[in-house]
């Protein structure tokens, strides 16, 4: 279940950038700390990356167990939302697209995943664009729709006729 790798997604996107930072990528079941708001300083020291999930949609008969799973990573990258920053915010679409390719099995969980994907839609990956998560001002970053999709075997579900 989502519990078993969720934090392991939250990982991926704690992506290296040039400097010596690192996206800060909060967990949401171990050391889950999640912020109230965003100080848009400490954006100027490392980007925040926010995994939340959206929606579960599950299928079970007795020869299928899988749940797709649907959420949303905030990607909040720049203490502001000054014009002249949108050329640094560029490369932001080839880190986050590196980061999800890979690790398309979330390898490394307990959980039998079998892909997880940014969507294929025209909003999988969105922004730049303004963000503001809590009371701080609006600020630059991107929206990430992923997916993951989760097959259980065995008992895991126990499904009978």
């Amino acid at each position: 279940m989502i519990e078993d790798w969720i934090d392991t997604l939250c990982g991926v996107w704690a992506i290296d950038l040039d400097g010596f930072k690192t996206v800060k990528s909060y967990n949401l079941i171990a050391d889950a700390n999640f912020p109230t708001s965003i100080d848009p300083a400490e954006l100027e020291r490392n980007p925040i990356a926010l995994t939340i999930p959206g929606s579960a949609q599950p299928i079970y008969s007795k020869g299928d167990k899988h749940v797709t799973w649907y959420g949303v990573t905030e990607f909040h990258v720049a203490p502001d939302i000054e014009k002249s920053r949108i050329p640094g915010l560029m490369p932001w679409y080839g880190r986050i697209l590196r980061a999800a390719a890979t690790k398309v099995q979330l390898s490394g969980t307990s959980a039998a995943i079998s892909n997880f994907v940014i969507v294929d839609r025209l909003d999988g990956i969105q922004g730049p664009m303004s963000l503001q998560y809590g009371a701080e001002d609006e600020h630059w970053g991107f929206i990430v729709n992923w997916m993951v999709e989760e097959t259980f075997a065995g008992s895991a579900w126990p499904v009978t006729g």
